[in-house]
């Protein structure tokens, strides 16, 4: 039994229980929630609205089906380096278009 660092009364999850819960929930859905959460929690520390950044990044070593790479779109925020929002996009395109 692992004892949480921030809570010592309390056992940290085994990693097989934290994998069936992330395996039974909608990704997409997931990333919304966090990322409005964070968006909530950045505006309130800051007192006011900054406008994110937009970058698409390919991952390493990801791939689909078909063998094609995943790309992300995503909208972090310069201030604090959290991202916002991100989104699957089908093919890596030229980002001036």
């Amino acid at each position: 039994m692992r004892l949480d660092p921030l809570f010592p009364g309390r056992s940290l999850p085994a990693e097989t229980t934290v994998r069936r819960l992330l395996a039974r929930v909608d990704g997409d859905t997931l990333d919304l929630a966090i990322g409005r959460w964070l968006a909530d929690r950045r505006n309130r520390a800051e007192g006011r609205r900054r406008g994110p950044a937009v970058d698409g990044k390919s991952l390493r070593g990801a791939a689909r089906a078909n063998g094609r790479k995943i790309h992300l779109l995503a909208a972090p925020d310069h201030t604090t380096g959290l991202v916002l929002a991100q989104l699957d996009v089908q093919e890596k395109t030229n980002e001036i278009t």
